[in-house]
């Protein structure tokens, strides 16, 4: 599966959990896998054969997950990143409020 932010987390453990072996690809490499492949054609048909392919061609590493440690702190992380993220857009909102 490519790694897609925090969203393919729960079910790479999910699949783990159920004795499924589980492997986490950065998505710009497959993206550039399938590039090379000078592959035109871009659906949800198409992508998952490409993907397939580059499973079979390239040296896959098994995921093996985080500890229970390792997520808290992703979600802290996460959260952390929404939070400055909002308060930088208040405090643009505050600064175009005061200029008018």
């Amino acid at each position: 599966m490519e790694a897609a932010g925090y969203y393919h987390y729960q079910l790479a453990y999910h699949l783990l959990e159920s004795g499924i072996k589980v492997s986490v690809e950065n998505l710009l490499a497959v993206k550039r896998f399938i590039q090379m492949k000078l592959s035109k054609i871009k659906t949800d048909r198409s992508d998952p054969k490409l993907i397939c392919e580059y499973a079979q061609k390239v040296d896959l590493k098994l995921w093996k997950g985080n500890t229970k440690d390792g997520m808290e702190c992703l979600q802290i992380t996460g959260a952390l990143s929404v939070y400055t993220k909002q308060s930088t857009m208040l405090k643009n909102k505050l600064y175009v409020g005061r200029a008018k």
